[in-house]
């Protein structure tokens, strides 16, 4: 994946307001806890990036989670609203619509599934949203879930295509604390103090913007730092945590083009800053 099949690939956006998709996205986001919740209690493999609790997209476009100690993967359908369990392969096993179903039903359904204790998903720093006491999946409309799968694959897209193009980036991964869609680049080796790194990524909003986002953020920084000014719309936010962000309120007719080129800005912005903490290796 590069930049230009990004770009190419890009899916217009708009039908829906992109401040309308909270709801849509609050839903998904309890979906990806409860497969990060699996992944959690029953990883096989249990990462020190912690990556065993994220998901992957994979070419059916379902989001996986980690094989589990009994070899069975859970998936979330982010658009759909599904959770599926499958084979190590990928062989599909069961899947599980959510729509009607509460918060508490769907996990002790998950956990019949697998033949475990239901899963129990995080519920540190989420929005406040009905499923926390009660309410039932299904409540947003059909409308914002398919413009939030859009939003998804187009960040999944610009963000394969930054890790496809920059030595020592991680896999690209959904994080079901926040729902975004991201990679790191480390620019230093393993064990350094304070190793430099960029995070790039999609967020489908959170109490800081609500609505998606496009984030660079570069580390170690602080608020009072001089960074560069930034192409394609993007601007730096400073309040809370430090990163250069493109909102998709600021997206025009050439959204993709815009992306790639507040992208290319942002990053050599990182670097330029980065280098002042000894050599950045951004490859």
């Amino acid at each position: 994946m590069s930049y230009q099949d990004a770009i190419i690939s890009w899916e217009p956006v708009g039908s829906v307001a992109p401040t309308e998709l909270r709801a849509a996205r609050l839903e998904a986001h309890w979906a990806a806890r409860l497969v990060g919740a699996v992944g959690e209690a029953a990883a096989r493999d249990p990462l020190a990036d912690y990556g065993h609790i994220a998901l992957t997209f994979a070419p059916n476009g379902w989001a996986m989670g980690a094989v589990t100690r009994d070899g069975v993967r859970v998936g979330v359908e982010l658009e759909a609203l599904a959770l599926g369990v499958f084979g190590e392969a990928g062989e599909p096993r069961a899947r599980l619509e959510l729509a009607g179903l509460t918060l508490d039903e769907a996990r002790q359904e998950l956990g019949r599934l697998l033949g475990t204790a239901a899963p129990e998903p995080s519920r540190e720093e989420i929005e406040d949203h009905p499923l926390a006491t009660g309410g039932r999946f299904g409540a947003s409309s059909t409308a914002a879930a398919a413009e939030l799968g859009r939003w998804f694959r187009n960040g999944q897209r610009f963000v394969a295509a930054v890790a496809a193009q920059h030595l020592g980036a991680s896999p690209v991964r959904l994080w079901p604390h926040h729902l975004d869609i991201a990679t790191l680049i480390s620019l230093d080796p393993p064990g350094t103090p304070e190793p430099r790194s960029i995070g790039f990524g999609l967020s489908p909003g959170d109490p800081a913007y609500a609505e998606p986002y496009f984030y660079t953020s570069p580390w170690p920084v602080t608020a009072d730092d001089d960074l560069a000014p930034l192409a394609g719309g993007g601007h730096w936010h400073r309040e809370g945590f430090v990163s250069a962000i493109l909102p998709a309120s600021a997206l025009g007719g050439e959204a993709g083009a815009q992306v790639a080129t507040y992208l290319e800005s942002a990053l050599a912005a990182c670097r330029k800053f980065l280098a002042g903490y000894g050599q950045a290796t951004v490859r």
